[in-house]
């Protein structure tokens, strides 16, 4: 959380937080909201008098169709007898008055539908024993002349709702404040002066407060006059109010005003309008608010007092606005920084700052308003903006870069072991894992930092696996065994996911890598050098004669098979064969890398080789599923063995029989040699599998 600090605090003048602001609401106080709901006070003779004003503040949420629907105080017999008396209101924001003289008879002065739902008014009915009048913000709207009494009820006094209960409920839909009642009848001018102030024992009339509720404590509804006259809340309930009370005000009524209410010679708000009010009223709220919510950009508010201003008039409006702070010890050496803060119609929401000019040298601050406004003076310190360059959570041997974006000159950096030496910049960069803040002032205010908590993640080691370290160019692929975590990747020459290629990567000596990238995106990688040698060409064998040959190479020594069996001491590259057979030569050099050629099939010699005396059939030649072999002596048996192409024994049959079918579907397509034989003949025949 971000902490301000400001040195003006030593004056214990008015209260500095950290990002919180006090919700006032107008006059610190409350108010109640009714709906079905009102506030009854048990009926006293303090109540019923000869002369008398009735008045309060009032903010409707809806309007009754009828004027005597909605009452805001009412102690009256209405069917029973005539007596007592009420304010009430309906009709679309009409006002009612009325009183009884117990002959039976009414007496009431209306005015007509001059209030709007959601505004707050002052209403008030008074009666001096000649003429009963009806004022709405202090202006006169209706009269009637009565000569005579207002009979005596001893109903209890209702706020909210009607007396006399068989009557019906006629509630008040919305707030009602600073209820007042006065057992004489209050001149205009003393409306007036006190209509946005609270009453205090300076009011030239405080002696005829018969009972005075300003609803800003909670449980039993208290009378603040010595009658007590205390009620209780029947389902109201109480909230903050935004009625537009004080503690001390000055007003203008019917014209143009310019006009000033100060705070002794601590400071003053003076308005200037050229436009037309019906009245217009500045406030000055004395004390510290009640409730508590965060402000938005501000750092410091004034808690010492605030003021307002609340007007009507007939169309739009504006004015002008100057709030000079004079010696206010909140801005007292911090001019640089001060603030007004506002919220429109003394509604409980945050403070804001407001756009109004700051005249340093003559310090004031000027504003044009077009609706009622509360303002108080404030302090924006220049803040800071802690913006790091990357993740809070890094990986190790990377960094993050802390950064103050604010207005801040001077600053000082901290871990969890307190100041870290010589980091006085507006930025720090951040290594090693922990918690971090910093503390920035431009002489008059002071900033701490939110704090910053840093992680490091490890990084994961990475370790290659298991492969060989050379190679053949005509090798097989090689699969790599066991690298860790398995989560890795291989890369490099001959890499195709975890299998090596030496014939892709081709000779030479080459560097593979296995990469491992962990959930945190903290990274290794490990390599891996791998040599790959040149391969002998493939050597191809010619005959000439009974000579077998291959080119002679430089280098490579050579080895001679004769179906897959190596023939004793055939190391050059040339050999004499001395029987029919399938021959292959395998070429090595000096790095043991061979290669063997394709099988030679020599079936022109008959040097040694015997051929046996009966005829054998092979069909069908090419074969794909079966092949028959039969001797054309149906008398003559015979055993074979079949050779592939390169004189690897495939099948053996040693069954003495003249008539064989084999299954050949299994061998792989391509050329195979029938080598035949009896007790003392043999003889090699070709097939072709498809």
């Amino acid at each position: 959380m971000k902490t301000n600090l400001h040195l003006s605090s030593l004056f214990g003048f008015f209260l500095l937080f950290s990002g919180i602001s006090y919700t006032q609401v107008s006059g610190s106080g409350r108010a109640y909201d009714f709906n079905s709901s009102n506030v009854s006070i048990p009926n006293s003779a303090s109540l019923n008098m000869a002369n008398v004003t009735l008045e309060a503040w009032i903010k409707a949420d809806t309007w009754a169709t009828n004027i005597w629907q909605n009452v805001i105080i009412s102690k009256e017999g209405w069917a029973t007898g005539e007596n007592g008396y009420t304010l009430r209101s309906g009709a679309n924001g009409s006002l009612s008055f009325l009183m009884g003289d117990g002959v039976p008879g009414w007496h009431e002065v209306t005015s007509g539908p001059i209030m709007s739902t959601g505004q707050w008014y002052h209403v008030a009915g008074t009666y001096d024993g000649l003429v009963m009048r009806l004022y709405i913000n202090g202006i006169e709207v209706g009269t009637t002349n009565y000569a005579g009494a207002i009979a005596t009820t001893t109903y209890t006094l209702s706020i909210g709702n009607s007396t006399y209960a068989p009557g019906g409920n006629r509630y008040f839909d919305g707030m009602i404040d600073e209820v007042r009642i006065w057992n004489s009848a209050l001149s205009q001018a003393t409306l007036r002066d006190y209509l946005c102030r609270k009453v205090t024992s300076t009011h030239p009339n405080y002696s005829n407060l018969a009972g005075y509720w300003n609803f800003d404590v909670s449980g039993a509804v208290v009378d603040q006059t010595s009658n007590g006259n205390t009620g209780t809340a029947n389902g109201a309930t109480l909230v903050n109010s935004s009625a537009p009370i004080g503690n001390a005000s000055a007003h203008s009524y019917a014209g143009t005003a310019n006009f000033t209410l100060n705070n002794g010679t601590t400071d003053s708000v003076q308005v200037v309008s050229s436009s037309i009010f019906e009245t217009l009223h500045i406030y000055r709220v004395d004390g510290a608010p009640l409730v508590t919510t965060a402000l938005s950009s501000l750092d410091s508010l004034d808690q010492n007092h605030y003021y307002g201003v609340y007007a009507s008039a007939v169309g739009s409006y504006n004015y002008d606005l100057t709030y000079y702070y004079g010696t206010n010890p909140l801005l007292t050496g911090t001019q640089t920084y001060g603030k007004i803060a506002t919220r429109l119609n003394g509604s409980a929401v945050p403070w804001v700052p407001a756009a109004a000019v700051h005249d340093i040298p003559n310090s004031k601050f000027t504003m044009n308003l077009t609706n009622r406004i509360e303002a108080r003076l404030a302090i924006d310190c220049p803040g800071i903006n802690i913006t790091p360059s990357g993740s809070q959570a890094f990986c190790a041997g990377d960094s993050i870069v802390l950064v103050d974006n604010g207005q801040a000159t001077i600053h000082q950096w901290y871990d969890g072991s307190g100041a870290i030496a010589g980091e006085t910049g507006s930025s720090l960069t951040v290594n090693a894992a922990g918690t971090y803040y910093v503390i920035a002032n431009n002489g008059a205010c002071s900033t701490t930092g939110t704090n910053i908590n840093v992680t490091v993640n490890p990084n994961p080691v990475a370790s290659f696996g298991t492969i060989s370290t050379t190679f053949c160019e005509n090798d097989a692929d090689e699969i790599i065994l066991n690298g860790t975590p398995a989560v890795g990747t291989y890369s490099g020459p001959g890499i195709t996911g975890s299998s090596f290629s030496p014939s892709q990567a081709g000779s030479g000596n080459h560097i593979l890598m296995y990469s491992v990238t962990d959930i945190n995106g903290c990274s290794d990688s490990v390599t891996n050098a791998v040599q790959v040698n040149t391969a002998p060409a493939l050597p191809v064998i010619t005959q000439n004669g009974a000579d077998l040959c291959v080119a002679n190479v430089a280098g490579l020594t050579y080895s001679w098979f004769e179906s897959g069996t190596l023939i004793s001491g055939a190391t050059s590259n040339c050999y004499t064969a001395i029987t029919n057979g399938n021959y292959t030569v395998v070429a090595t050099n000096s790095d043991a890398c061979s290669e063997m050629s394709a099988v030679y099939i020599l079936s022109d010699l008959s040097l040694l080789e015997k051929t046996i005396s009966f005829e054998i059939t092979l069909s069908p030649n090419p074969a794909s599923e079966w092949l028959e072999l039969k001797s054309v002596d149906e008398n003559q048996a015979f055993n074979f063995e079949i050779r592939d192409a390169q004189g690897r024994i495939v099948q053996k049959v040693e069954k003495n029989t003249a008539q064989h079918i084999l299954d050949v579907s299994q061998f792989q397509s391509g050329v195979y040699f029938v080598h035949l034989q009896d007790v003392n003949d043999s003889k090699t025949i070709l097939f072709i599998k498809e």
